[in-house]
């Protein structure tokens, strides 16, 4: 359990560093500029990837590749629920 929340937290880390990075913007392909605009979008991409190198498995059964997506895609799923809630919560709305 302590491995996935050091798992999420890391890959949360990752997603803002890489959005807030001035590097994702000199990239002119539409695809990649709307990958990195989106945090749900590029963190299943980050978990997946981060899922591969740290191998969590929370499965009872492991196929290679495809277990890591399906973790990725739920981690990413729940951390970015768990962002908007939090923003919205806690936010602040600027009306301009």
């Amino acid at each position: 359990m302590e491995l996935y929340l050091l798992y999420t937290l890391v890959g949360r880390l990752f997603i803002y560093l890489l959005q807030k990075s001035p590097y994702h913007r000199l990239i002119k392909w539409g695809f990649l500029q709307r990958l990195f605009e989106c945090d749900l979008c590029l963190g299943v991409w980050v978990y997946t990837i981060l899922a591969f190198l740290i191998n969590v498995n929370l499965f009872s059964f492991y196929v290679q590749f495809l277990s890591e997506l399906i973790i990725g895609s739920g981690t990413s799923l729940i951390v970015h629920l768990i962002r908007i809630g939090w923003q919205e919560k806690f936010g602040t709305i600027v009306i301009s």
